[in-house]
């Protein structure tokens, strides 16, 4: 099955130009991982994250959730700036939904 890739605003806009020189880095283990087997690469967050998984990316982390064939890239950020995403700060990413969305 071939996946989609859909980036959330906040992703685009704030995210990825931080990654500086390990933007390419990044975008490639996304691409190459996430558009083939992303329940093998990516590991299940647990708790009030329940829904979304993580996948390594060299020193960073992207958070994303799996929704049929559709890819939903929540966030990309370094371990230093978050140990552990919250639920509150995914809302503020997707919305004032709930992580079912």
């Amino acid at each position: 099955m071939t996946y989609t890739l859909i980036y959330h605003p906040r992703v685009v806009g704030d995210d990825i130009p931080r990654l500086g020189s390990n933007k390419n880095r990044v975008e490639k283990v996304i691409s190459s991982k996430l558009t083939t087997r992303p329940e093998l690469f990516g590991r299940a967050l647990a708790g009030d994250l329940k829904g979304y998984r993580k996948l390594r990316a060299g020193d960073y982390r992207v958070i994303f959730r799996i929704k049929g064939n559709i890819i939903h890239i929540d966030m990309v950020t370094a371990p230093q700036f978050i140990k552990r995403p919250s639920n509150d700060l995914l809302r503020s990413y997707n919305g004032p939904k709930s992580c079912g969305n």
